[in-house]
């Protein structure tokens, strides 16, 4: 017994990776298999079997083309194919092959067995013929048995309603002749008087009906055939045949999808020419030929364009790479040639910078996130170390700059800038430096303070529309801001508030959005003490014990006053302050600010003397304490700060 899928496995190219569940399968189902082997050579196949009988070890051998088997797993043609694959081995005399369920059965008949037995169909049984002398003519009876004659089979007879299948061989004759269907007793025709001879035709005519039915509804191509088989004569036979063969087709075409070859498709074709899918299946082959050939036209483009990337990234010139690019922009190797034209551009603007403090400026303003840039900007801070002054000097000029946040004024341009080191970081701050530079003019004194900062953050707590609660709800949205700290009293020696020295500082604050409203900076005051203060904050002082930290606003009216938005039609956002006329000691700062290409630029202006108790005096000529603080989109404690700085008035 072989099941059929166990054959097409047999007929592929790949047996020979599945052998041992071809064994496994055909020893499931033959239980006294002793041996089983194939061997192939180019399109034909032997299969060496060994098998154990009652009467011993029996060896033989089926030898035929692929094509063969395979047809013999589809079912077709089976007593033809087993006459042509038994024909090599002279042992096998004959035997026979049926489907059964999705198994193949295989019998066979090997010299000086039994000959095969042969079935007859009979209404009545009747008395086997002898070959030399013709039977003599007796009334049949229907329920003896011929004394001369035994029954031996092969195979259970097949019964129905309306046959017996018998199968006679005689003891003392070597050949038996099978009784035709001339010389088969005849049955009575002859209904008993007073009785009408019944109608067959009609019921036969509904068997066929049903049975056909059946076979259809079951959509099994054995059942079909059976039916066929069964009824020969009837005009629904052929009709069933053709459904038979088209559900063959069907499941060889899906088989042949599944595998979605070439070959697999050739192979269909082969086994069914003129079937309804054959149109199907070659424009399936026509589909796998040009996707294979479209695959082989990528696979050479391909390799052109690795071959001319490994050509261009080897000679190492810009180039050639962008031509590369050019020629290939939608290649994955253009984004490699791409990075390396940064690259490469990125060397050479760091290469021709780097001989000055200029053209490393220069480099760094271009590519501030270049591979070169942490380079550069350690060779910057070496250079302006060795070339800075001792503090921040502040020069006299006739003509002070506009507070317009910008440094294009031609005041600034001769005045020399100094680094500002931030070394203490808080919160999410983290901006490392500023450049400082400082006149003064008419009894004021100016800053320009610039750092880097790559967004531009300026709404400070603005009210943002609450849906669920149908009102504007202020928000915790911050800005951008720097301060400025003047050292009014003591010896600092640390510019952190919680050093533990008690001191007064001047405190001038810009923040982008508030500053932005009215032109001017938050104005404070700030003192330390060991002792507390009326209105301070207790905290740990960095060399012990506790320092009390008051934080006084000057006196007068600020630039800007908060708001709350009245209820209206909702808005995205509305701003928490708006312009204020300011006055007083708040008056005494003015500042301007503006972001460009990610470079803010910050301008301060205040007199020498305000002859405010809460401001600091600046001396006209000499030295201050300063320190400097920024914030990136920050408040608070959240800021980068600077260590003391000298404020050097000339």
């Amino acid at each position: 017994m072989f099941p059929k899928d166990t054959l097409y496995t047999i007929t592929s190219d790949v047996e020979f990776k599945k052998t041992d569940d071809i064994l496994a399968a055909i020893k499931k189902n033959n239980e006294r298999l002793a041996n089983f082997k194939i061997e192939r050579q180019k399109d034909n196949i032997t299969l060496l079997i060994s098998m154990f009988t009652d009467d011993g070890k029996l060896d033989f051998k089926l030898v035929g083309e692929k094509n063969q088997f395979y047809k013999m797993a589809m079912g077709f043609g089976l007593d033809s194919i087993l006459d042509n694959i038994t024909a090599a081995d002279k042992s096998i005399s004959g035997g026979g092959a049926k489907k059964d369920g999705e198994n193949i059965i295989i019998t066979l008949m090997t010299a000086g067995s039994l000959p095969p037995t042969k079935v007859v169909s009979v209404k009545q049984k009747a008395k086997p013929k002898q070959e030399t002398e013709p039977a003599p003519k007796q009334k049949p009876k229907p329920t003896a048995r011929p004394k001369s004659m035994v029954t031996r089979t092969t195979a259970k007879p097949e019964t129905t309603k309306k046959n017996k299948f018998v199968v006679t061989q005689s003891k003392t004759q070597k050949k038996t002749k099978v009784a035709t269907k001339a010389e088969q007793p005849k049955q009575m025709d002859i209904a008993p008087p007073g009785m009408k001879k019944p109608d067959t035709s009609v019921a036969l005519e509904k068997e066929i009906e049903v049975a056909y039915a059946a076979a259809l509804e079951s959509g099994d191509p054995r059942k079909l055939i059976a039916f066929a088989k069964k009824y020969p004569d009837s005009p629904k036979a052929k009709k069933a045949l053709k459904t038979a063969e088209r559900t063959r087709e069907e499941a060889a075409y899906k088989r042949a999808a599944k595998d979605n070859t070439v070959k697999s498709f050739n192979g269909f074709l082969t086994n069914f020419p003129n079937a309804s899918r054959a149109k199907d299946a070659e424009a399936k082959i026509a589909k796998i030929k040009k996707k294979k050939k479209a695959d082989a036209a990528s696979k050479k483009k391909n390799q052109e364009i690795n071959n001319a990337y490994a050509k261009v990234k080897k000679s190492g010139k810009i180039s050639d790479l962008e031509k590369f690019i050019s020629k290939y922009p939608k290649s994955n190797s253009a984004k490699l040639a791409k990075k390396t034209v940064a690259g490469l551009k990125d060397n050479k603007a760091f290469n021709a910078g780097k001989g000055s403090l200029a053209g490393l400026n220069k480099y760094l303003a271009a590519y501030p996130k270049g591979k070169n840039a942490q380079a550069a900007a350690t060779m910057i801070a070496q250079q302006e170390k060795a070339q800075a002054p001792k503090g921040i000097i502040a020069i006299p000029v006739k003509t002070p700059p506009k507070l317009d946040g910008s440094s294009r004024d031609a005041v600034w341009q001769n005045v020399p800038t100094f680094r500002v080191n931030f070394t203490r970081h808080s919160g999410k701050t983290r901006i490392n430096a500023a450049d400082v530079r400082a006149v003064h003019s008419g009894g004021k004194i100016y800053f320009l303070v610039q750092w880097r900062d790559s967004s531009q953050d300026i709404s400070y707590r603005p009210f943002v529309w609450d849906k669920n609660n149908k009102r504007h709800q202020q928000s915790d949205q911050l800005d951008d801001a720097v301060a400025i700290a003047l050292y009014m009293s003591g010896k600092p020696k640390d510019s952190c508030m919680l050093e533990g020295t008690a001191q007064r500082v001047d405190l001038w604050l810009w923040r982008a959005f508030l500053s932005g409203l009215s032109g001017y900076a938050a104005d404070q005051n700030l003192e330390t003490s060991r002792k507390p203060l009326r209105r301070s904050v207790a905290h740990m002082a960095k060399s012990g014990g506790q320092i009390w930290i008051r934080k006084l606003m000057d006196k007068g009216q600020k630039g800007w006053r908060s708001e709350v938005p009245a209820p209206k039609a909702p808005r995205k956002t509305l701003p928490g302050y708006v312009a204020n006329k300011a006055s007083g000691s708040a008056a005494d700062v003015l500042a301007r600010g503006a972001w460009s290409k990610g470079l803010w630029t910050v301008e301060f202006s205040r007199k020498f003397s305000t002859g405010n108790k809460d401001d600091a005096d600046i001396p006209k000529k000499g030295e201050v304490m300063v320190s400097f603080s920024v914030y990136d989109k920050a408040d608070k404690d959240e800021h980068s700060s600077s260590p003391l700085v000298k404020l050097i008035i000339q």
